[in-house]
């Protein structure tokens, strides 16, 4: 099995071009012929390169996928493609002072 180009954005890897908008159907169609290429159900009698190789691939077109289909993730990797800095929203402040202090406030 020959591996991919790991450093092809998410559009590339399903043909289409780097926008907000575009064709679900078209995505979804190029996510199962993906799929129906690398999935490691396909490489079960396979060396155990092309088996890591194939879970590898299935799980990189699985996160591709999941990102372009939801439009939070796909604006967010629009962003990120473009070069914009995104900050992380998940952290928290573990300062129990001002948290406190927060809870006060309300």
């Amino acid at each position: 099995m020959q591996s991919p180009d790991f450093s092809q954005t998410y559009f590339e890897l399903f043909g289409l071009e780097p926008a907000f908008d575009l064709d679900a159907r078209h995505l979804r169609a190029e996510q199962q012929r993906l799929q129906a290429s690398y999935h490691p159900d396909r490489f079960i009698g396979a060396d155990d390169k092309d088996k890591r190789l194939s879970t590898q691939i299935a799980s990189w077109v699985n996160q591709a996928y999941e990102t372009l289909q939801d439009p939070v993730k796909r604006s967010r990797y629009l962003l990120e493609i473009s070069g914009a800095i995104i900050p992380d929203d998940s952290k928290t402040t573990s300062d129990n002072e001002f948290l406190m202090e927060q809870i006060e406030l309300r």
